[in-house]
């Protein structure tokens, strides 16, 4: 049995008069602004008839769609006729079409007053209360319910849930099993007690509720989403792929299943893989803006340029809303260095957008790109000037104040930015950089101590330090364990030249070769890093090597100095 046994003709009536819309309509927007003026005025003194000629006034004003009018009308027809069960409960549906729950529940607990068995007034205040976390009170009218229905699948499946919320789960299971042993078939049980178990952390019983469920309902799509989140949760991934894909046997368009494939392929980085996917899923569904936009953001990831330009010229057609599609569109074409069109595509990212501070960070970016350092400096001053200040921010503009005006009014904006985001690591980075540049050494370590102490795991910080400590033959365990900290976080050429660095000042030369011959892998055009190589040759007694090696960087830049005395001091060369 469903609700549709106990469902008055007013539902129909509703619908019919197309009056599903919960915006009232104006006044001057009625059918027939006269329906308020007409008076009951025939003879028959029949409350019945009375409150029969109001309920006529009531669905015309339902087809107006005049609420106003239409719950006057009601009111009328409820006085002249107030032991009419069918009214009351007329009222409690067009509460609930007014959005006013309140309402609704008095209207309905008249309804009951008067047919304490009404089953619809029951149901829908079981279905109000749960759906409002009043789970005593449901639990109240679901269980009238289905002493009155057993069968009443919805009623069960509320408040089983509404005892699973009380902490009652056991009672909550045995409603389902209770039910289930009645009607095998009730597939929805199955789901409600997979997700009560998985709701308190029992996920062996969820899974085999899910499982069982997928057996008596092989094409039950939920049961694979979930069953399968739920792995997922358990950080088994394998076990969660399988299961996809083996309900795309019953289940071979879902596409819920097919993007829970495609999501978990990204997160395993199987990109070519998850790129099929959506492809697979556009095709058979053309409109799924998600899916095309996880398609423009791999050619992104993939420097497929103008592929992904194409993908989000696309999705802009079709919606123009799509802000964060065209925040993509403006990354693609600043990859391709089209810094106009770039510019044009984030310059029409509107201020109250949640993404304009970002666009205007990168609209900064592209006049300077262009050429237009003015511009760029302006763009990022009104930025903060909005009060969308951020660290990264104050580090771009300080940088292109270094270049315009000097370090002093660089220092100054990263002072600036320091003020507002103390604790900011990057900062005090960014201003230890400054420092050296400028030949304040001692406040640059300083600075850099500042960032480390900030974030521990900040490594150029840590390796800036440990590149000091070993220029200056000073603290050299202590670099050590800097720079080893810094390539456990970043595996970047310059740090394993520092390491390497380190090694050779400590006199742990076969140690220093190894880490330079790596670093030389990792930047084979980097004068200072062949240098160190050199060096650490020449230390070994490795007169060929050292001597190609400085040779190689004599040639990269010859004005690097030093280099021309130490090929001259293996040589055998003295000085004139």
């Amino acid at each position: 049995m469903t609700k549709l046994r106990y469902m008055p003709l007013i539902i129909g009536m509703l619908v019919l008069a197309g009056c599903m819309s919960a915006t009232p309509s104006a006044p001057e927007n009625r059918a027939d602004s006269r329906i308020d003026n007409v008076q009951y005025a025939s003879g028959v003194t029949d409350p019945k008839a009375k409150a029969l000629f109001y309920f006529g006034k009531y669905r015309l004003a339902l087809a107006s769609r005049d609420m106003q009018a239409a719950k006057d009308a009601l009111i009328q027809a409820i006085a002249s006729d107030p032991d009419s069960a069918f009214l009351r409960y007329a009222q409690a549906q067009l509460y609930i079409h007014l959005g006013d729950d309140s309402g609704a529940i008095r209207a309905a607990e008249d309804t009951l007053l008067i047919d304490p068995q009404n089953m619809d007034a029951l149901i829908l205040l079981g279905s109000l209360h749960f759906a409002k976390g009043n789970n005593k009170e449901a639990i109240v009218y679901l269980q009238k319910v289905v002493d009155l229905d057993p069968q009443e699948e919805n009623a069960l499946l509320e408040m089983a849930v509404a005892y699973a919320r009380m902490g009652d789960t056991e009672k909550a299971v045995t409603i389902l099993k209770d039910a289930l042993k009645k009607k095998p078939d009730f597939y929805a049980a199955y789901l409600t007690m997979a997700r009560i178990y998985r709701e308190i952390g029992l996920t062996v019983p969820a899974e085999e509720a899910y499982l069982e469920l997928i057996k008596r309902k092989p094409d039950y799509e939920a049961a694979y989403v979930e069953l399968g989140s739920l792995y997922e949760s358990r950080d088994e991934p394998k076990k969660a792929l399988d299961l996809y894909h083996s309900a795309l046997g019953p289940l071979p368009d879902s596409l819920a299943v097919l993007h829970r494939i495609a999501r978990l392929l990204v997160l395993e980085n199987r990109i070519d893989e998850a790129l099929k996917e959506f492809e697979h899923i556009v095709t058979l569904s053309p409109q799924e803006e998600d899916a095309w936009q996880k398609i423009g953001l791999i050619y992104l990831d993939q420097g497929r340029w103008n592929e992904a330009v194409s993908v989000f010229r696309k999705l802009l057609e079709t919606n123009p809303d799509l802000e964060q599609v065209r925040f993509y569109l403006g990354s693609a074409l600043e990859r391709q260095d089209n810094w106009s069109q770039s510019l044009e595509v984030f310059e029409a990212i509107p201020e109250g957008s949640e993404l304009y501070p970002d666009a205007r960070y990168h609209v900064s970016y592209l006049y300077f790109r262009l050429g237009q350092t003015d511009k760029a400096i302006s763009t990022l001053e009104a930025l903060l000037s909005s009060g969308a200040a951020r660290p990264d921010v104050y580090g771009f503009l300080s940088s292109l104040y270094e270049g315009t005006s000097g370090y002093e009014t660089a220092l100054q904006t990263i002072d600036r930015g320091l003020s507002t985001f103390p604790e900011s690591a990057e900062l005090w980075y960014q201003k230890g950089l400054l420092l050296e540049k400028s030949g304040q050494r001692d406040l640059a370590m300083k600075a850099m101590q500042e960032a480390v102490d900030r974030d521990p795991d900040h490594a150029e910080a840590l390796n800036y330090m440990a590149y000091a400590y070993a220029e200056q033959g000073e603290n050299l365990e202590t670099a050590l364990q800097m720079v080893q900290k810094a390539l456990k976080v970043k595996q970047e050429g310059h740090i394993v030249d520092t390491l390497g660095w380190v090694y050779y000042r400590m006199g742990r030369y076969q140690e220093a070769r190894k880490a330079m011959e790596q670093a030389v892998e990792k930047l084979p055009k980097d004068p200072v890093v062949l240098f160190h190589l050199a060096d650490v040759y020449a230390a070994l007694g490795l007169k060929d090597k050292a001597r190609d090696a400085y040779e190689k960087v004599r040639i990269l830049d010859p004005e690097l100095p030093g280099v021309q005395e130490k090929l001259d001091a293996l040589l055998g060369i003295t000085p004139q």
